[in-house]
């Protein structure tokens, strides 16, 4: 069940990203991972919202597809 949120979570956030939306695919991702339980460490947050900041979208894509 948990697998089946987190790849559902993952497909819409890399839509976005592909769409080139960067701010609102790591928002997603974030925000979804915040319902589960120990999902994402502050660190991993940190480095979102850096990439984010810079424009980096490989960082963000390793984010969003760094849960499992």
């Amino acid at each position: 069940m948990r697998a089946d949120y987190i790849r559902g979570c993952r497909e819409y956030s890399l839509e976005r990203l592909e769409r080139g939306d960067i701010q609102n695919a790591v928002a997603s991702m974030m925000s979804d991972m915040k319902k589960i339980p120990n999902a994402s460490s502050v660190m991993q947050n940190i480095d979102a919202i850096v990439a984010v900041a810079s424009g980096d979208f490989d960082a963000a894509r390793a984010y969003i597809e760094g849960f499992e």
